[in-house]
């Protein structure tokens, strides 16, 4: 679209931060829940939040 003397550099630049911006969305949107999960699962953390805490007192009603 551009021809002038700086359109060369300035399409570069256009295209690195639209690049940027897209896999920075697509780590955002995929890549930290899918690791989050997956170290999640490594560190036991579903069976400590599975079991019950017997130390809760039961509601009491008034």
């Amino acid at each position: 679209i551009a021809q002038g003397a700086g359109a060369a550099g300035r399409r570069i630049l256009g295209t690195t931060v639209i690049s940027g911006m897209l896999a920075a969305t697509g780590i955002a949107v995929f890549l930290i829940p899918v690791l989050f999960v997956a170290v999640e699962r490594l560190s036991g953390a579903e069976r400590r939040h599975a079991a019950p805490r017997e130390s809760a007192a039961a509601p009491s009603e008034a």
